[in-house]
């Protein structure tokens, strides 16, 4: 029998499609040849890693009994003058293992992609959480301990939204409470990057009595090198109301700015 018909009847003897009369046939060449025995062997070994591909990596063996046989296929002269690279059963071996590859590797990177999306969407709405808890802090109508841990907390967060930025300069502006006052002063002072945070902060030179919270301010002010600033400092340095201390800081400001 020819190397050719061996395969041929591998193939379909591992599928049950031969006759019973050719499956005893099959069976004795098996048992009587150890080349198609091994052929055998790793056939039937791809094809039962394939039904458990849904949840399966590769077997060492199967990836074995794979390149053991393919370096046997190599090693066959070729046929009629021409070069045969692989032969039936071998390409069947071949895009059977490449399925069985594929396939884990599919199911991996979508269980891997789903994991993936949950932890994300238990991440946005942990964040939901603690943004509506940190707003909730910072109403007026809370004990100012309260409210001090809140913009203690908004000063930790790496970004912030608009609805903390406006609530932390709500804060700022009108807190009755000059502690809380700076501390979100200096929670907002993280982000003065943003553009609406600066113009925030320039703004509110026109609004703060607090002589504590004016010098911070006025220093944030100059340490970003906020030149917008100049005009509200020059305001403060001829207000009577202004205490001293507050005008000298002021005209520091207005001198390292200019």
């Amino acid at each position: 029998m020819t190397r050719d018909e061996w395969e041929s009847l591998l193939i379909d003897y591992l599928d049950g499609t031969l006759p019973d009369a050719r499956q005893a046939e099959v069976r004795a060449l098996i048992a009587a040849n150890a080349e198609v025995r091994q052929m055998e062997a790793a056939l039937r070994e791809v094809l039962e890693a394939i039904r458990q591909s849904k949840d399966s990596t590769v077997p060492a063996s199967l990836k074995h009994s794979f390149d053991s046989m393919l370096a046997i296929e190599m090693k066959q002269p070729p046929k009629n003058g021409r070069q045969v690279f692989l032969s039936g059963w071998m390409l069947r071996v071949a895009a059977a293992l490449a399925l069985t590859l594929g396939a884990g590797a599919m199911g991996y990177w979508a269980k891997r992609s789903h994991e993936q999306h949950q932890e994300m969407a238990a991440l946005r709405e942990e964040m939901a959480k603690t943004k509506q808890l940190m707003l909730a802090m910072l109403a007026a109508d809370q004990p100012a301990s309260k409210r001090m841990t809140a913009t203690n907390a908004a000063y930790s967060l790496e970004k912030v939204d608009d609805d903390i930025v406006e609530a932390l300069v709500k804060t700022m502006n009108n807190d009755t409470n000059g502690n809380v006052r700076l501390a979100a002063l200096e929670a907002l002072c993280r982000f003065h990057e943003q553009d609406h945070v600066r113009q925030a902060l320039v703004e509110s030179l026109a609004i703060q009595n607090d002589p504590a919270v004016q010098i911070a301010l006025i220093r944030i002010l100059v340490q970003i090198k906020e030149t917008e600033a100049l005009q509200g400092l020059q305001k403060i340095t001829t207000d009577e109301a202004a205490l001293p201390a507050v005008k000298t800081e002021a005209h520091v400001g207005i001198l390292r700015l200019s």
